[in-house]
């Protein structure tokens, strides 16, 4: 185990690569000529122990690592505070960890997790000597309560900007919502391809509703931060982040494509209420995180830039449901537009006959498609909205509660709910209206993804290893009904209907 004297915790803190919010305030609030007594009474004349935790650890239950400590100091590394599946700060080079218990009286206690992102050294300050230091070192207070007031300022940040925005979309009483449009100014898609399984009883099978047919054997999962998100007639904006599926399809009835919407997960509650009653996405809670890496360079190495590498991660139910670490790519033009064109023709056509495209074919069209993007310039791809073809449309399936007779003749919400009292109601359309196209990039997974159990596509290989970032803004609009399932006699007694793909129902909804 090494040991930090006050002198090189000193070099440390007052280093610029000590970014977190207690090293910015202690250079801020603390005197140059007592800083290094600050620390020889914050962690001992002889210095304080530094522990390595390995990636994935929990700080706060291991005992090992928290032989009474009141709090530590970020050394180096990123470690991650949860409650639940809520991530509720990121602790990096000179933050400290767990500073709240150790301000309060009685027994410390740590109700939430950290998490090491990646190996991290955390340096341990005992309760005592904390206080002690407090005691002889007002400015160090200030340091203190500086660090404590930016997270906690952080932390309200995106509650408080929801809470600014109901009046805007809940002007009625009866839970009546604003209808859009509602402008989208800066959305930021991470796509990659994964492998659409045969199998008829996978969730990815199951949530296709009657009346629409899977044009391939791909499917796409989106990472999306959306940002500037508001209603035309509103000054109210909010943030957030979603991890959306779409799959290639084709709805009876229908002459455009689509991309069928089964899945959706947003860390945003105004996200999911307005994308579940306005738009019928069958939205549910996650916690979603879309952040650069710089990972450590081996020495004399050139530094990458700062957005070369991407962390993509989801977090449901308070575990690890997704996550993709990928590389921004460099393709030469000329290659790129190489590419495109050789064989993109032929895979076009296949997608135009009765069968579904193959997976082989899925991942070349994809490829190429990726590479025809990359190859024209953001003027160009702009160039559709100004003919009017600018419009891509998705369909989802409108749930909706329907109790039965016998269900509501005893007693209603005193009895429990059955999956099979929810119904879908109708498929649903959305239009997205795209204004203008920013920015486009490959990406390339740095290794294979990882699919937690608990969502739907878990199990499904990705068909290939390159990805698409896209940079755009656009406008949800919302559509017609595609099909009416409980008015339209084709689907009154389709089994298919009733709802449950993530329950691990079959379609005959038992």
């Amino acid at each position: 185990m090494d040991v930090v004297s006050p002198s090189a915790l000193l070099r440390h803190l007052e280093s610029p690569e000590a970014t977190g919010a207690f090293a910015q305030a202690f250079r801020l609030h603390v005197p140059p000529a007592e800083r290094s007594h600050a620390l020889a009474r914050l962690i001992g004349a002889r210095g304080g122990a530094l522990r390595v935790v390995e990636r994935g650890r929990d700080v706060f239950a291991d005992a090992e690592l928290v032989p009474g400590a009141a709090l530590f100091l970020v050394f180096d590394g990123l470690v991650e505070e949860w409650k639940g599946q809520f991530r509720l700060s990121v602790r990096r080079n000179g933050d400290l960890l767990g500073e709240l218990p150790a301000l309060t009286e009685g027994t410390p206690k740590q109700p939430n997790a950290a998490i090491a992102r990646d190996t991290a050294r955390l340096l341990t300050i005992p309760r005592d000597a904390l206080r002690a230091a407090l005691d002889a070192h007002p400015a160090l207070v200030r340091a203190l309560l500086d660090a404590v007031a930016q997270h906690a300022r952080d932390l309200a940040d995106d509650e408080g900007q929801t809470l600014e925005a109901l009046d805007a979309f809940f002007p009625r009483g009866f839970g009546a919502l604003t209808p859009g449009p509602y402008d989208c100014r800066d959305v930021t898609l991470h796509l990659f391809p994964f492998a659409l399984p045969e199998a008829e009883d996978h969730p990815m099978q199951v949530s296709r509703p009657a009346g629409v047919r899977y044009a391939s054997r791909m499917f796409m999962v989106a990472l999306v931060k959306m940002r500037d998100t508001r209603h035309p007639a509103f000054d109210k904006a909010f943030n957030y982040d979603e991890v959306t599926v779409f799959v290639p399809a084709l709805v009876e009835g229908q002459k455009v494509p689509y991309l069928h919407v089964p899945f959706i997960y947003a860390d945003n509650a105004m996200a999911i209420i307005l994308g579940r009653e306005i738009s019928g996405f069958p939205k549910l809670q996650v916690s979603t995180f879309i952040e650069p890496e710089r990972p450590d360079a081996a020495a004399g190495a050139p530094a990458e830039p700062v957005d070369a590498r991407w962390r993509l991660l989801a977090m449901r139910d308070g575990a690890r449901a997704l996550e993709m670490r990928c590389a921004v790519e460099s393709v030469a033009p000329a290659r790129v537009a190489r590419d495109a064109l050789t064989g993109l023709g032929a895979d076009w056509r296949a997608l135009a006959t009765d069968d579904a495209l193959s997976v082989d074919d899925a991942a070349a069209l994809w490829e190429q498609g990726v590479h025809a993007l990359l190859a024209a310039p953001t003027s160009v791809l702009n160039l559709p909205r100004l003919m009017g073809l600018n419009t891509v449309f998705t369909s989802a399936w409108k749930r909706i509660f329907q109790p039965d007779a016998r269900y509501t003749a005893k007693g209603g919400a005193r009895m429990p709910a059955r999956t099979r009292d929810f119904h879908v109601d109708a498929l649903c359309e959305t239009r997205f209206q795209v204004k203008s196209f920013e920015a486009l990039d490959a990406l390339r997974l740095d290794a294979d993804p990882f699919l937690g159990e608990g969502m739907p596509f878990a199990g499904c290989a990705p068909l290939s290893t390159l990805g698409l970032r896209v940079r755009l803004s656009m406008q949800m609009v919302g559509g017609p009904v595609l099909i009416d399932y409980l008015d339209d006699p084709r689907w009154a007694q389709d089994p298919a209907r009733l709802w449950g793909p993530w329950t691990k129902l079959g379609r005959d909804g038992t």
